[in-house]
């Protein structure tokens, strides 16, 4: 079987590498498992740009990925309506080999999950939790570093239904 490619289109710069220290951490803990795959992440030009089409293709077409997975943010519009405008931009014949998973109000859901905390404003409820255990807030630039976070709890996390359709949608580009 040969090396599968995933591609992962994140919406911001610091999203990059909390994936890329995510996905190694879900195969250190067994959560995902199978044959090795490459990892392209790449920043997402945004749902409603044009470009972001674009960017699937080379993806697909150019960089030769298997799949191509898209995590966004829906900010509390619909998620029905942001994946919508996601697949806008993406070429009929490609759609099939793309993954929209959308954050119901931002990636920081998946934090707020995995250190048990409450979702209904979870960038909120990150940054509160932070300032209480360190006396500072939490900053997006510090995403990178908290996927490996050993209290961050991966468990935790799949209570999350963004999370847990973004790790299926790497178990779905491992397995085929």
């Amino acid at each position: 079987m040969a090396a599968r490619t995933v591609g992962v289109l994140t919406e911001d710069t610091y999203a990059r590498e909390f994936v890329r220290g995510l996905v190694s951490r879900l195969r250190a803990e067994g959560v995902l498992s199978g044959p090795s795959a490459s990892l392209v992440v790449q920043r997402y030009a945004g749902v409603c740009n044009a470009k972001s089409g674009r960017q699937v293709r080379v993806l697909l077409e150019v960089r030769g990925c298997d799949l191509v997975i898209t995590p966004v943010d829906a900010h509390g519009r619909r998620v029905s309506e942001v994946e919508g405008d996601v697949r806008s931009h993406v070429d009929a014949r490609l759609r099939s080999r793309v993954r929209v998973v959308v954050c119901r109000r931002c990636i920081e859901e998946w934090l707020a999950a995995g250190y048990g905390l409450p979702s209904s404003d979870p960038l909120e409820e990150v940054r509160s939790f932070f300032l209480k255990k360190r006396g500072s807030p939490y900053e997006k630039r510090e995403l990178p570093r908290l996927a490996g976070d050993e209290n961050l709890r991966v468990d935790r996390m799949l209570s999350c239904e963004s999370f847990r359709q973004f790790v299926e949608a790497l178990r779905e580009a491992l397995r085929a």
